[in-house]
């Protein structure tokens, strides 16, 4: 099986972990003293006074650089798109599809290379078929996934790309080989209160950045 061929996947976080939106912070003024050494003064980054949550270092809120973090108002289906209800096939083989602008009641598998989902609520989980279909690849672009109290997991497979998308309401996040996640907030994972598992935010083995993944335990059923 596919999960058994990731077993050298990371965890993103098993707490709460933060990705700054940049590497590191601009460097500051160079000052010579009066000796002739040239030192480089310690920046002072103002915090961004335009994101969406206003307290320092939480999801959406300031970063230390003079970003934000992902989070409420910066990832998901932007607030001004009019979802419409999606009435196409659930497993898609055809290349280079796009799926914009629509709310997904159920899950999708993904064969076909290059298929987009963008400005789109899926109510579910998206898959790519990469044992039948090698070429799988999919994008998420400002998409919201609720597991809605999904056990399993929301984004899953290879050739995976997610930016500005919020997931939440699984069991994980999801599992990927060869993707790339950038500018995403993971959160409010559910497990059943019975359950043996474990919850995560996203295992994956290539490419993070500018991350929000905080996972606490959520045992009862969402909304």
């Amino acid at each position: 099986m596919w999960g058994e061929r990731v077993g050298l996947a990371v965890i993103a976080a098993v707490l709460l972990s933060l990705t700054a939106c940049t590497d590191s912070p601009p460097a500051g003024p160079t000052v010579t003293g009066t000796d002739g050494r040239v030192t480089t003064a310690s920046p002072a980054v103002p915090l961004a006074d335009h994101c969406p949550v206003a307290t320092p270092n939480t999801p959406g809120g300031p970063d230390p650089w003079g970003g934000c973090f992902p989070g409420p108002g910066n990832t998901g289906v932007p607030q001004d798109v009019q979802l419409v209800e999606y009435d196409g096939p659930t497993t898609i083989l055809d290349d280079n599809v796009t799926i914009e602008g629509k709310i997904v009641k159920g899950s999708l598998e993904i064969g076909g290379a290059n298929v987009t989902l963008r400005n789109s609520k899926l109510l579910g989980s998206i898959t790519t078929l990469d044992e039948q279909f090698p070429k799988a690849s999919f994008t998420l672009d400002s998409v919201t996934i609720d597991g809605h109290g999904v056990e399993g997991k929301s984004a899953v497979g290879t050739n995976i790309t997610v930016r500005h998308s919020e997931i939440t309401g699984s069991g994980s996040g999801g599992v990927c080989a060869s993707c790339t996640v950038e500018d995403s907030w993971f959160h409010d994972e559910w497990i059943p209160p019975t359950s043996l598992d474990h919850m995560s935010a996203y295992r994956m083995d290539r490419t993070r950045r500018c991350g929000t993944t905080p996972c606490p335990a959520t045992s009862t059923r969402p909304a």
